[in-house]
């Protein structure tokens, strides 16, 4: 069966025009995947990524002042978003797509992503190749404003920063798997999406293959961005041949980059300082073919970071890096990051990240010599680590990570505390086992019951694989959801109780829902009442978000409540009150859905209609509320105490 995925990514800027993605389409078409590829395109430039069909949006028209007012217009409004997904939808539909994976520097367009996604029902793969947190206090992340305030532009600076962060989040939470291009990368992004997978960058192997080429040159050469000098700053290596060329003269040593324009001033500026201008040759960037041809007449090959602080950079991990590991030639980093890559040099043998100059002097003079008696350089790479770091290996990484995300489906996990509710249990546990969405974990924890419930329960779980029995003595809801939830696997979590029922479309309607949302931690649900004859009464929707405090009216994400550690208080009456005050006071992302599939079954027999001493969840409410980290937290505590107080003070029906 061949898969069919849609590849959404930002735009191919010269000279690599997207190596990551490039090969990876490439790859992906040997594997017989189909691919259908949309990106931003950039004034005067027509790349398109071949051997797949392209969906191409030109933004920026390349006249200054309208575009500043279209940059004006995205930073505001993400119109740049909204556009984007206009055009995708507007030449492709759904059908037969499979799977959509989103590869960006920044952020754009992963909220495009997401949309279609959630629209179409099907996963998303977040790929993420630098994120705003790596550059720390780079200009990188700053953006020209014309307000007259150096002060007002910082603070816009730092709202943008932080609303493009809030976005980014809001898509990577939704997505069934990210991945990124370092340890650090990863670390970071797994506080946000625990299943977060290191694909490093590469180098093509059919490409980048070792040669021999003699050259009457000693040349250290750079190829690629250097944005500014905070992120790659050459002054350790111009320090370094300063003081070298002044013991040794290397008359046939030449230093040569190339690179963007606005970087050339500076650079020739920085090499004046050191009075080694004469060795100094700038160019502009190269093509992508002709990358190889400079690397295989390189002596040695330069790599541009600093040092990793706690104002950044992090976790860089240029593509430079593996091309040169990919010709085996020697790689100088400077400065050394002390971090990843340097990490990365050291365990391939692929050169050194350098921090002092008698480092940097002392390996050029080795390769110095190495090609005064060769005419060459050549270094002696780790094989089996060089493996590793090939485009082919990353391809055959990508394609097990995209099957085994179409493999999931996003999981229910269904819990239903049971006690002595033999007389609806049979209607309650068909309305779940039926469900034409079967996607679905079921867990029972019959709590002690002394009527026939467990037996009812059992009859269930040996018919259906999807059910998990539990059993244990009476210790009431609270710990029986609890229970309940240290084996829960599923994506979402919801919660049955076991005198009431579903409708038979009710999970495949939440996902309907889904289709329109995006990612939210909580779906909060309308229901219906039933009487104990199953005739149906009113309907009910929450006017607000903080209405409901019954666990059976909201679906929560799994991810949300363990990642707060929120559970059930035990040993009391009204625990889904404290439930709910534990979800709300971490600000939860929480969805009012118009749907009442939920049947309530107003039974006067049922535990929460009984009498019981409520003081015990007065006192805990007010610790939740003593607790609570904001005003605003402890203002929804106070109003669901004093909510809960009228509630009964009116008498509970």
């Amino acid at each position: 069966m061949k898969h069919r995925i849609l590849i959404v990514t930002d735009a191919p800027t010269p000279p690599l025009y997207s190596p990551r993605v490039r090969y990876l389409i490439s790859s992906l078409r040997d594997m017989g995947w189909e691919c259908v590829v949309a990106a931003e395109t950039i004034p005067d430039d027509l790349f398109c990524f071949p051997d797949c069909q392209n969906i191409l949006m030109p933004y920026y028209s390349g006249h200054k002042a309208l575009d500043y007012m279209r940059w004006l217009a995205d930073k505001i409004g993400n119109r740049k978003e909204h556009k984007f997904q206009k055009t995708i939808l507007r030449q492709i539909s759904s059908a037969d797509f499979e799977l959509i994976f989103c590869s960006t520097f920044n952020a754009f367009p992963l909220l495009t992503a997401m949309h279609i996604s959630t629209q179409w029902g099907i996963p998303l793969v977040a790929d993420l190749r630098d994120i705003a947190e790596q550059w720390g206090q780079s200009s990188y992340m700053k953006h020209t404003l014309h307000t007259g305030s150096t002060r007002l532009n910082r603070l816009l600076t730092r709202s943008y920063i932080h609303r493009t962060i809030l976005l980014r989040n809001k898509a990577l939470k939704h997505a069934s798997a990210v991945t990124t291009i370092s340890p650090w990368h990863k670390q970071f992004l797994q506080h946000i999406n625990p299943n977060t997978h290191l694909i490093y960058n590469g180098y093509d192997e059919l490409t980048f293959t070792p040669q021999n080429i003699v050259n009457n040159k000693f040349l250290i050469t750079y190829t690629g961005k250097i944005y500014d000098f905070h992120l790659r700053n050459p002054q350790l290596l111009f320090e370094a041949l300063s003081k070298l060329i002044q013991a040794h003269p290397l008359p046939d040593l030449e230093l040569h980059f190339y690179c963007e324009d606005a970087i050339h001033t500076p650079l020739l500026q920085m090499a004046e300082n050191y009075g080694i201008e004469h060795l100094v040759n700038i160019h502009k960037f190269i093509d992508n073919k002709q990358i190889t041809d400079i690397l295989h007449r390189s002596s040695i090959c330069l790599l541009l970071t600093n040092l990793a602080t706690s104002d950044g950079p992090h976790g860089i991990m240029t593509t430079k890096f593996f091309e040169a590991l990919g010709v085996e030639k020697p790689v100088l980093c400077i400065r050394s990051d002390e971090e990843c890559l340097a990490q990365v040099i050291t365990e391939t043998n692929a050169g050194i990240a350098a921090s002092t100059v008698k480092e940097v002097q002392n390996f050029i003079l080795d390769k110095y010599a190495e090609w005064q008696q060769n005419g060459f350089t050549r270094q002696p790479v780790t094989r089996e680590r060089k493996k590793l770091f090939n485009r082919q290996t990353q391809a055959q990484q990508f394609e097990n990570l995209f099957l085994q995300t179409l493999s999931c489906r996003p999981l229910f996990s269904v819990i239903v505390p049971i006690y002595n509710a033999e007389k609806y249990l049979d209607t309650c546990l068909q309305s779940i086992t039926r469900q034409n969405y079967p996607h679905l974990q079921i867990i029972l924890v019959n709590d002690g019951s002394t009527d026939n419930s467990l037996s009812i329960a059992q009859t269930y779980a040996d018919k259906d694989s999807r059910i998990i029995l539990l059993n244990q003595s009476n210790k009431g809801q609270g710990a029986a959801r609890n229970k309940a939830l240290q084996i829960a696997a599923g994506d979402w979590i919801a919660f049955v109780d076991a005198d009431d029922c579903l409708d038979f479309n009710f999970f495949s309607s939440i996902m309907d829902e889904m289709s329109y949302i995006g990612y939210c931690d909580i779906i909060q649900l309308g229901y219906r009442e039933i009487t104990t004859e199953n005739e149906e009464g009113k309907m009910h929707f929450p006017r607000h978000k903080y209405q409901y405090t019954t666990p059976w009216s909201k679906i929560c994400s799994r991810r949300f409540l363990q990642s707060n550690n929120i559970l059930f208080a035990e040993g009391m009456p009204f625990e889904d009150v404290v439930f709910s005050v534990r979800c709300w006071t971490h600000n939860p992302e929480i969805y009012m859905c118009g749907y009442a599939g939920y049947l309530y079954r107003k039974n006067p027999q049922s535990t929460t209609a009984t009498n019981h001493n409520i003081k015990p969840v007065f006192e805990l409410l007010k610790k939740e509320q003593t607790a609570a980290a904001s005003l605003w937290n402890k203002l929804i505590v106070f109003f669901t105490r004093f909510k809960l107080r009228i509630h009964f003070f009116l008498g509970r029906k």
